[in-house]
């Protein structure tokens, strides 16, 4: 809907655990060349995995965005930024674990996109 790239994945697991996955893009083109793609995704789960450090509900959220220049229609190099953050017990948990340790984190990007 409204040229924003949408990805729904439901899994479920072989003990009857479940998680959904939304992810959301889109595309601004700034020339034919150079194009910015802020993007958000959002993972969910049915049950705790303790184990896994998971909990029920909204586990994670990650936003970004991605500046790529086009030098050629199917080679991409960009650069980006990501801020990630763990909600509710998922938080909890990892902050138990890890002592103290953040919740969330800004994570800075580089990488190549081509297809052929």
């Amino acid at each position: 809907p409204g040229f924003i790239e949408t990805e729904i994945t439901f899994y479920y697991g072989d003990s009857g655990r479940t998680a959904v996955r939304l992810k959301f893009d889109y595309h601004i083109l700034f020339t034919q060349r150079l194009s910015l793609t802020p993007a958000l995704e959002m993972n969910i789960y049915g049950d705790d995995d303790i184990a896994n450090g998971v909990a029920s509900g909204l586990a994670t959220t990650e936003i970004g965005m991605r500046l790529h220049y086009a030098v050629r229609p199917a080679l991409k190099p960009y650069i980006g930024l990501n801020w990630h953050k763990l909600s509710g017990t998922t938080a909890d948990l990892a902050e138990a674990e890890a002592e103290g340790e953040s919740d969330g984190d800004v994570q800075v990007l580089a990488g190549l996109t081509w297809w052929f």
